[in-house]
């Protein structure tokens, strides 16, 4: 023995449970005839939380009753609290006698042979009573009861309240039915970010019919059960299929998505990655990675939401300019986007840059200055986003810059990029381009 047994716990139609130990060799089967003592021994060590897909507050209400009763016990011990309730013994008794006597004579009268009446609270009734009459009165904006609260407050309440009730020491399970229920969007992806925080202690098990709780970054691991029978997951595919989700043709055997801002961001993307990284170049090869448009920095997060819902690990690349930070920001106060799960296109010294700021003046500045017979010279230069500082030149030629100019050029630099993707970064801001390799290559490692 080397101090493992791997066991398989079955339960059958009939809901009865049998133990198969799964180690090999000739105690295989010594093991399995003590599987009476094993399921003793997991009885007491393996602590199993359940928690139904109906949550309710009598749920939370329960458990923060149990915590109530078991912290005011241990307070009985302390002299302070035990003569308060003395005194308050001391206090009510006189009221009690009162109620008692003004009853009696109405008994009499119907029993005459009732001498007296009299109405006590135990030691054990009143100490008790303290523990487990109380209210819970929840403020998120408006201070209400519990149970005036709606269907998804209750649930998010019971749920939060349950999966952290209180544990003997061993090994814990927590297993939630649904746990999507009753909550919107954001919430499921709460949910799932606290799930993911639980998983690093606990064994979490969940059932559910939402793409958000997928387990993406194993696709194994999640289990279908289908017209009576549960197997292990083989392909995204297989998942998205049984619950429902239509990706599109370039997502139907996709596990990871990088969302950048515009097309012509996909086109230069691509292959910059493609000549960065072996891994990612042999991922698109075989369809389970591809980058997508968002159409705008404002749209990005819910694009995020949108390939997340057809299981897709999601990863963004943006502009490191005003619209791309605050997309960012208002992403992850949300939980939609990871801190790992994202890369800005940052020019050292910048307050503000574009992925047009990472490439090497030089791939496009012959392109630029025959075309649109402008000059970029000194006016390049400087500390402005891309943008700026390419409009400043056109000004100085005495052109317009206008939306479509700009979209325009864009286009035509990120042809020139994607057509030499060798000689597109500047030596000096490669590396925040390189970071992002090394961001998709862990995610897709993972």
């Amino acid at each position: 023995m080397n101090g493992r047994i791997a066991i398989e716990l079955k339960f059958g139609k009939n809901d009865e449970p049998s133990v198969v130990v799964k180690k090999q060799g000739p105690s295989q089967q010594a093991l399995t005839k003590k599987s009476e003592d094993i399921s003793q021994f997991v009885a007491e060590y393996v602590y199993f939380n359940y928690i139904p897909a109906i949550r309710t507050e009598e749920d939370m209400m329960n458990v923060v009753s149990g915590m109530l009763s078991s912290a005011l016990r241990d307070l009985e011990n302390n002299k302070e609290y035990s003569d308060a309730l003395e005194k308050i013994a001391e206090i009510q008794q006189p009221v009690l006698n009162s109620i008692a006597k003004s009853i009696t004579y109405p008994l009499q009268q119907f029993l005459p042979d009732i001498r007296s009446v009299k109405i006590d609270i135990s030691d054990g009734r009143r100490r008790t009573s303290l523990r487990t009459s109380f209210d819970v009165w929840i403020d998120d904006g408006v201070e209400t009861l519990i149970e005036h609260k709606g269907d998804g407050v209750k649930s998010l309440c019971a749920l939060a309240v349950l999966k952290d009730k209180p544990v003997s020491a061993g090994a814990s399970i927590l297993a939630i039915e649904e746990p999507e229920s009753h909550l919107n969007p954001d919430a499921i992806r709460k949910i799932r970010n606290i799930l993911e925080e639980v998983s690093e202690n606990t064994q979490v098990i969940i059932s559910t019919h939402s793409p958000v709780l997928v387990q993406r970054r194993n696709v194994s691991d999640n289990i279908i059960v289908d017209s009576g029978s549960a197997k292990k997951a083989k392909r995204v595919r297989d998942i998205r299929d049984v619950i429902g989700v239509r990706a599109n043709d370039n997502l139907l055997n996709a596990n990871f998505c990088l969302v950048v801002e515009g097309e012509h961001d996909v086109v230069a993307v691509k292959k910059l990655l493609e000549h960065h990284s072996p891994k990612i170049k042999s991922a698109m090869a075989n369809d389970t990675f591809t980058v997508v448009p968002a159409g705008s920095a404002s749209k990005v997060e819910f694009t995020v939401q949108s390939y997340q819902n057809m299981i897709c690990e999601t990863y963004v690349f943006l502009d490191d300019d005003h619209e791309g930070q605050q997309a960012i920001e208002q992403a992850q106060a949300r939980g939609t986007i990871r801190p790992d799960r994202y890369n800005m296109a940052n020019r050292l010294g910048c307050r503000e840059s574009e992925i047009e700021d990472l490439f090497d003046v030089n791939l496009y500045k012959t392109v630029v200055e025959n075309k649109y017979s402008v000059i970029l010279g000194g006016s390049f230069r400087g500390k402005e986003k891309f943008s700026n500082r390419m409009e400043n030149c056109f000004k100085k030629s005495g052109k317009h810059f206008d939306k479509r100019t700009k979209n325009e050029v864009k286009r035509e630099i990120s042809e020139l990029a994607a057509r030499n993707p060798g000689a597109a970064l500047s030596e000096h801001h490669e590396p925040a381009f390189l970071n992002l390799v090394y961001g998709l290559e862990k995610m897709i490692e993972t």
